[in-house]
């Protein structure tokens, strides 16, 4: 993906098509994003808190709103220390809002097809699933322990594709 983007820009250069700068510096945060995505994907960062029932091996929730509501009994837990419950919040809840917050910011910027809102959603809709498929699958075959994975966090995902779609909607009408 690097490699395309060097390529394309060299190719614009000499063929003396017109480069802006702020375009191609978007492009390159759009390719750190998608690696982004990836690597916390595949890679997870492992840690675990003994009392949180969210931490339980291959657990998969499909009933809406079933680990948002185990997040905010585990928040009210007086047995452990505020700051770990609410680093774990937080990085539950608050890292889902905004894992695709990017996609749906620099969507509308990459193509003239994602300036429309279904096809912009319908793309986070299958980039979130996607993501929770892969979890999934990694916790079934051992690949990664301790993965919760659940309908909460695709609806998160998505809301925070909305709110990155409706802030760029909203920087491009003041232009």
């Amino acid at each position: 993906m690097v490699c395309a983007n060097i390529a394309l820009y060299f190719f614009k250069k000499s063929r003396g098509i017109e480069i802006f700068a702020s375009r191609e510096i978007l492009k390159w945060v759009f390719v750190v994003y998608i690696l982004f995505i990836g690597a916390v994907t595949l890679f997870p960062v492992h840690y675990t808190v003994d009392s949180n029932p969210l931490y339980s091996p291959k657990q998969v929730y499909i009933m809406p709103l079933k680990i948002t509501t185990l997040m905010l009994k585990f928040a009210a837990d007086s047995q452990l220390p505020i700051s770990v419950r609410l680093k774990t919040v937080t990085e539950n809840l608050g890292g889902n809002l905004l894992m695709l917050f990017p996609l749906g910011f620099l969507l509308p910027i990459h193509g003239k097809l994602f300036r429309k809102f279904a096809p912009c959603l319908l793309l986070g809709l299958v980039v979130s699933i996607f993501i929770e498929v892969v979890q999934v699958v990694e916790t079934a075959y051992s690949i990664s322990f301790n993965r919760t994975t659940g309908t909460d966090f695709i609806i998160l995902n998505i809301i925070g594709l909305i709110f990155g779609f409706l802030l760029n909607r909203n920087l491009n009408k003041k232009k």
